[in-house]
């Protein structure tokens, strides 16, 4: 619950705080230094259940363990680089109905694995 509520407001922060001419089909997003929307899910979501797993500390370990015990990068399993994740950041915040799809996707993600 706590997830989704912070998904959410962050969701909701971004659209508020960003606004478009309504032109919602833009060259920017279909750059190849840009996410598609897919796999910017995919990283999103696999980025919130590392951070929650850690902050929860699901293994239950002592904090001088965390690094040895908590395997998972989502930033490595992706392939991604901060360079292309911070465009691809840059460009959706221009495009706050994309962006919103692209957690609407994240929601979706984490419910499946929620229920599996």
């Amino acid at each position: 619950m706590f997830l989704r509520t912070s998904l959410i407001s962050l969701l909701l922060f971004v659209t508020v705080g960003c606004g478009n001419d309504g032109n919602t089909t833009s060259p920017e997003l279909k750059s190849k230094y840009i996410l598609p929307a897919d796999s910017f899910a995919l990283l999103l979501a696999d980025m919130a259940v590392a951070e929650n797993s850690f902050n929860l500390n699901i293994l239950n370990l002592k904090f001088e363990k965390y690094d040895s015990g908590y395997k998972f990068n989502p930033w490595l399993q992706n392939n991604m680089s901060k360079t292309r994740y911070d465009s691809t950041i840059n460009v959706y915040s221009k495009y706050p109905k994309e962006y919103r799809a692209v957690y609407e996707e994240v929601l979706e993600i984490l419910n499946r694995k929620k229920t599996q």
